[in-house]
């Protein structure tokens, strides 16, 4: 079993499509979206259609995936001065967009997270923040004690657990536990504009994690940006919690 985890798309096409061809071209024999599917880019309507259209494919929800439905509500959960605040423009035009296709509310059904079972091996545990919550992170640096409360979940303990997000790739071993961040595949956060993901495959030496980077030709979703996108791009982490 290869499975190949992806996340924080955030209406890229053209780097979901390189994606898509990496990962066919190394054996993945199964998709699992990792949540922020939509909104920031120009192609959130295109990315959703592509990804619900991938034979056998998983979701779990993202923060970005339930904002644009919470916006479209005018929700009393978000604050009411991000309505009028230009910033947020992309984020009501990505809303209004995936509207008019039918698509905005398909993310009502996406649990928050997924496990994965092996016969011969412990469960993974993915989710785009955590379990818990949609903007908690994981990473190198998540706590011992919380790694061993996530693990727990569950009706066997997870012996991986994969989290997205924080938009950087992240591996480590953390009280026996294998700690995992897949990386952005549309707006990545470490100063590598390629498009990242995460392999994971079943070996005789347990799961086995490769975090891959993927070449694209970013000109076409820079040539796509609204204003209002480019600037929600351009200033991604303005707003950490709802990155």
């Amino acid at each position: 079993m290869r499975l190949a985890i992806i996340a924080d798309i955030h209406g890229n096409a053209d780097a979901l499509g390189a994606v898509l061809a990496d990962l066919r071209q190394h054996g993945a024999d199964r998709l699992i979206v990792n949540g922020d599917v939509v909104n920031r880019g120009p192609d959130s309507v295109e990315v959703m259609e592509t990804l619900l259209g991938q034979p056998g494919v998983s979701f779990s929800l993202g923060n970005h995936d339930d904002l644009l439905r919470l916006w479209e509500q005018r929700s009393e959960t978000l604050p009411s001065d991000w309505f009028a605040d230009p910033f947020w423009g992309a984020t009501d035009w990505s809303a209004r967009q995936l509207d008019r296709a039918g698509l905005l509310h398909v993310p009502a059904d996406w649990p928050m997270a997924l496990t994965v079972s092996h016969p011969e091996l412990p469960d993974v545990r993915i989710a785009h923040g955590t379990a818990d919550h949609y903007r908690e992170s994981l990473s190198e640096k998540t706590p011992v004690d919380r790694v061993q409360a996530l693990r727990s979940q569950g009706k066997n303990e997870a012996a991986v657990l994969v989290g997205s997000h924080i938009h950087r790739p992240a591996q480590a071993t953390i009280d026996g536990t294998l700690v995992l961040n897949t990386g952005a595949v549309g707006a990545p956060a470490n100063r590598d504009p390629r498009a990242q993901y995460l392999l994971l495959s079943v070996t005789a030496q347990g799961w086995v994690p490769e975090l891959r980077a993927v070449p694209y030709d970013r000109q076409g979703c820079c040539a796509g940006l609204r204003p209002a996108a480019c600037c929600a791009l351009d200033s991604a982490h303005r707003f950490s919690g709802t990155r």
